[in-house]
């Protein structure tokens, strides 16, 4: 996204005139004049990160840079915040400072690059954003943080247990915003059980031969719909159908099934000294082994072998763990109750192992 060939002359904004020039020309102004944008915007970092080192907001009794930026500069203060990070960071990544500065990086390659980049690394990740979309940035980098942070899959699964809470806020616009943080299996089957259960007030609502998007517009739309069905829910007036029983694909690395010397763990070696950290996925989500063991309990589940770049060498049958007749006789055994103690729900019950 260099600008090293841009001209001088810019074209014109009136919408005469930009709707008879060649598409090729508009084409070679938008993408030229983006990396004049982002060399510009990479100087006006600069000048932030200068600005936050010597603590100017200070001067205006302001509590941060950011807030000074959200003062002077119409800035939200969340976006404000990302900018001053972007600022102190480039003041540690020469590399990227400089392909930044040059409109060879964009803003938003940089804001991913910025969150993992290290003096070891920062070459490389420079290289590979010259050479991928945004997006794809974001991806890589994103995988690399959550790498990066990996720590003892038994404390981030109690930590994701923990972390758990609903919050309640007020839009003062007539509506309110209610967030719920649960661990991402249990959001996963939480969240199917609403869309199974908004599908089932489409259904409920569809005439004989009417089809299914004529009836979601007449409702509202598909997000009004799973609104008013989620909180009909929490409010107890409907009753989550219990969702399809979970597809759990185990992916295992190939190298783990035919290298003896990985069958015993090194000594003194831990949760993270395996490399079971890459292989607990539920679409393409990465969760904790202890989840996919419990998860593992009722599910179908289906073996993929894969080599050390992703690639399939195989992918098995699926199964039922806990069978249909199994589930029957679980149900008739425990007179239809849990079985954990001091529980007594009696509806949506799972089967289990004892001992995962």
């Amino acid at each position: 996204m260099s600008d090293d060939s841009i001209g001088t002359d810019a074209l014109s904004i009136d919408d005469s005139v930009l709707d008879h020039i060649p598409l090729e020309r508009l084409e070679l102004q938008i993408t030229s004049y983006a990396g004049r944008l982002a060399a510009a915007q990479a100087r006006w970092l600069v000048w932030i990160g200068a600005y936050d080192r010597r603590e100017g907001w200070q001067q205006w009794q302001a509590k941060s840079c950011a807030h000074w930026l959200n003062w002077r500069c119409g800035m939200s203060m969340r976006t404000a915040r990302e900018h001053v990070r972007v600022a102190r960071r480039l003041e540690e990544l020469p590399v990227v400072r400089e392909r930044f500065l040059s409109g060879a990086l964009s803003y938003s390659k940089v804001r991913a690059v910025s969150r993992v980049a290290t003096e070891f690394n920062e070459t490389d990740l420079v290289e590979l954003a010259e050479l991928s979309t945004a997006s794809q940035v974001e991806r890589l980098c994103g995988g690399l943080r959550r790498a990066q942070s990996l720590r003892d899959e038994a404390t981030q699964a109690e930590d994701a247990v923990a972390n758990q809470f609903v919050g309640y806020a007020n839009n003062h616009d007539g509506t309110a915003t209610i967030t719920i943080t649960a661990p991402v299996a249990d959001a996963k089957v939480a969240h199917a059980a609403l869309v199974e259960a908004a599908s089932s007030q489409i259904e409920a609502a569809r005439r004989p031969g009417q089809p299914a998007a004529e009836v979601v517009d007449e409702l509202g739309g598909l997000g009004r719909i799973r609104a008013e069905t989620a909180v009909a829910i929490l409010a107890g007036m409907l009753t989550a159908t219990a969702g399809r029983t979970e597809d759990v694909l185990v992916v295992v690395d190939h190298d783990e099934l035919t290298d003896a010397d990985r069958a015993e763990p090194a000594p003194g070696g831990g949760a993270h000294d395996c490399s079971c950290e890459r292989t607990c996925t539920i679409d393409g989500e990465r969760i904790s082994p202890l989840v996919a063991r419990r998860l593992a309990c009722d599910a179908r589940l289906q073996l993929a072998i894969e080599d050390a770049v992703g690639d399939a060498l195989g992918i098995g049958r699926a199964s039922m763990v806990v069978p249909r007749w199994l589930r029957r006789q679980l149900k008739r055994r425990d007179h239809g109750m849990c079985q954990f103690p001091g529980c007594c729900a009696t509806r949506r019950l799972h089967a289990h192992h004892i001992i995962h």
